[in-house]
């Protein structure tokens, strides 16, 4: 192996097909950690609610429930993280809570992550207090918040805040707000993070539907959906992604303003595989999930792993 090549993310998953070995085992090969997806997504995300991969953890206490929701809480030390997803996790979204979005807290603490069962998320249950009634992860426009909601009528829902009851305008279902599921548990820090004292922003107009519906290559919608999901602006994902490439130690996971501007425009994945994890790590989306919107077919089926002292030799620069 040639030190210093870095092959585009279509060529390993080429190896991931002609060989008996997984794509993940020639993704790891080729020095590209999965692993490194939900941990940075989980330490770089602070202020706002965002969406990670799922996780697993090594739970150190029992498990607690909260009278009033039902919530089942843990706490850990540390959560470890996969990059793998299975059929079950489909039934489920797995977020951060952010250091602003405490309309649930203490139920909820900040720097938590939350999974959240997407088959729940009618108007059964939905509350009329803010302090008691299922907890929904809902998208509005602006991103994402953990809340208790009020349904107004069949098409508007009040989102309830034990800081601020009136926190919010009623929102029009589907344009300005769309509920995700219920949170079911809540994986806690042994440290919490301090909550700010923040009320949800619900003044802009800008409406959910009419950016899904634009006639946009699947790839660009998703990174479009994502990054409006997850609050950032190109400035603020760019400066993310400095933070990445410095604690990857590897210049290419930085992307540029512009650079970010035209992945949302062109159909095709970026060149680097480096730049792929960093908008997986900066929009909260799940690496295989990119990959079949960018149409890139891989073969990660129950194959050989790649032998241990291929490995040594990578990472001894052979």
């Amino acid at each position: 192996m040639i030190s210093g090549v870095t092959p585009h993310v279509c060529q390993i998953a080429a190896l991931s097909v002609v060989t008996p070995h997984r794509f993940t085992d020639w993704m790891s090969i080729f020095g590209f950690d999965l692993s490194q997806i939900p941990r940075l997504q989980v330490q770089l995300h602070r202020e706002r609610t965002v969406l990670v991969t799922p996780v697993e953890t090594d739970t150190h206490r029992p498990a607690a429930q909260t009278p009033a929701t039902g919530l089942v809480t843990e706490t850990c030390t540390p959560p470890r993280f996969r990059a793998v997803t299975n059929n079950h996790d489909h039934l489920y979204l797995y977020a951060k809570i952010g250091t602003a979005d405490s309309p649930t807290f203490p139920e909820l603490v900040p720097g938590s992550i939350v999974r959240v069962d997407t088959r729940s998320k009618g108007f059964a249950g939905f509350s009329d207090d803010a302090g008691s009634g299922p907890i929904y992860l809902v998208e509005r426009v602006g991103g994402l918040t953990c809340c208790r909601v009020k349904q107004v009528d069949h098409r508007h829902i009040l989102l309830l805040s034990r800081q601020s009851p009136q926190s919010s305008f009623p929102l029009k279902l589907g344009e300005e707000a769309r509920i995700l599921g219920t949170v079911d548990t809540e994986l806690r820090p042994t440290q919490a993070t301090q909550s700010h004292d923040a009320t949800l922003d619900s003044g802009s107009t800008a409406s959910l539907l009419r950016r899904s519906s634009q006639t946009t290559p699947r790839l660009c919608a998703l990174l479009q959906t994502s990054r409006e999901r997850s609050g950032l602006t190109f400035r603020s994902a760019h400066n993310i992604s400095l933070c990445v490439a410095q604690a990857l130690h590897n210049k290419h996971y930085a992307i540029s303003i512009g650079l970010l501007s035209d992945y949302e425009t062109i159909s095709t994945a970026p060149r680097h595989t480096a730049k792929i994890m960093a908008l997986c790590i900066l929009y909260g989306i799940d690496f295989f999930q990119y990959l079949g919107c960018a149409g890139i077919q891989y073969d990660n089926s129950l194959k050989l792993p790649l032998p241990e002292r291929t490995t040594t030799l990578k990472t001894s620069g052979l």
